[in-house]
């Protein structure tokens, strides 16, 4: 068993960089809590050896190349602090108020479906599984929309860093708390559970980040708590107890977040496995199409029907897999390990950066939660078109300033 090795490398790598949000070991921690807990709780299957020794070699590989690199950046980096770096903050109160709209607009058009259903259990399960293991989603909303929620999900991340950094007026929070309930609605409402678990990290990544480590234990409580709200209202987590329903409710967490770590071993094991990601499918058809230009086609993904449950302990199946298995299903193990490299190249130079750069802070904010919920699949890559969202509105309103730009030629 491998648990004391993680547990050795994770205090090591704290002590070396001596803080809780550098990638390398936010990376780790969150592991091996994951194997701690599977070699607590009875129930849990624990993966073999060999198992254990593969995870311990993408891992080691990721903290290693992340602390050279920060190592690297340490000596050789010199920018001007952000703090001078303002907002245009007539204009970013304006695009929220119109995305607000689209919002509202948005969640109307899933009102009357929701009310067909006899309760929101039933209804989640069947928008999941129409968008899972069909071709035709339960409602489409069209492309305007969905580009307005998405960009809500950055445009959220930004109001709230700038409505905190300038200790803003009530108004303006409450202003915030409704962008952001909106925008985390619109989210639910459409089945995408990880992308409102995705939000809330961000959220609470960036609350963490500028109240300092004493509030991590606040943000943990208000975050469980809204995590287990959403858990009886999407997954059905409810009993007559309420004891009885965190019982289940800290059941599921652990089955969901640290699953992964056995069923990783059935998917070494089993070739008829595979495993996908809807926007990493999205992105390397796009890919292909060029290729296909001159002759090649390089990338692959499985097909959408073809991903396996497996058994991870006592009465427990599940079908996440980690970000580790997503990596390999589409790469092979090479090529894994090569993106894991990339991974932790451009992470780590996000968080040296994110000091120095508005865009490489409000990046690495966004690429926080994916290194925490790397347990539960691939989300670094596949969140790629949000940080590309996000370098359009920072551009928009802290480099380009259209009003200002607007008034020079008044």
């Amino acid at each position: 068993m491998l648990v004391p090795l993680f547990m050795l490398i994770t205090i090591s790598v704290y002590y070396i960089v001596k803080d809780i949000f550098h990638p390398a070991f936010m990376l780790i921690f969150f592991w091996t809590i994951g194997f701690v807990t599977i070699a607590i709780l009875p129930d849990f299957y624990f993966p073999s050896l060999e198992t254990q020794w593969v995870i311990f070699y993408f891992l080691f590989l990721f903290t290693v190349i992340s602390l050279i690199t920060g190592f690297i950046i340490k000596f050789n980096a010199s920018y001007r602090n952000i703090s001078h770096i303002s907002v245009e903050g007539k204009t970013l109160f304006f695009i929220s108020h119109i995305l607000m709209v689209g919002l509202i607009v948005y969640l109307f058009r899933y009102i009357e479906i929701i009310a067909s259903f006899n309760s929101l259990a039933e209804y989640f399960y069947n928008i999941r599984y129409a968008a899972i293991h069909t071709s035709d989603p339960l409602i489409a909303t069209g492309a305007f929309l969905s580009q307005i929620k998405t960009f809500s999900m950055v445009l959220s991340l930004i109001l709230m860093y700038e409505i905190y950094r300038n200790n803003l007026s009530r108004y303006y929070k409450l202003h915030l708390l409704l962008f952001i309930a909106l925008t985390l609605l619109a989210n639910i409402a459409e089945g995408a559970r990880n992308e409102a678990v995705y939000l809330l990290l961000v959220y609470a990544a960036l609350y963490v980040y500028m109240k300092g480590t004493q509030s991590i234990f606040k943000v943990i409580f208000i975050f469980l708590s809204l995590l287990l709200l959403l858990s009886m209202f999407t997954r059905g987590i409810n009993s007559d107890s309420f004891f009885e329903t965190l019982y289940s409710f800290m059941n599921h967490i652990a089955m969901y977040g640290f699953g992964s770590i056995v069923s990783f071993e059935t998917f070494l094991e089993d070739d008829s496995i595979q495993i996908y990601s809807g926007i990493m499918i999205k992105l390397t058809d796009k890919i292909n199409n060029i290729l296909d230009l001159f002759g090649l086609s390089l990338l692959v993904h499985p097909d959408l029907q073809q991903t396996g449950f497996a058994d991870i302990g006592k009465d427990m199946r599940t079908n996440v897999y980690s970000f580790l298995a997503v990596r390999i299903s589409y790469f092979g193990i090479i090529g894994a390990s090569i993106s894991i490299a990339v991974h932790a190249i451009i992470i780590t130079v996000a968080y040296k950066l994110k000091n120095r750069s508005i865009y490489m802070f409000l990046l690495y904010v966004l690429m926080i939660p994916t290194t925490i919920l790397t347990l539960f699949h691939e989300y670094f890559f596949a969140m790629s078109p949000y940080y590309l969202r996000a370098v359009i509105l920072i551009f928009i309103l802290y480099t380009l300033k259209p009003l200002q730009q607007f008034r020079k030629y008044i």
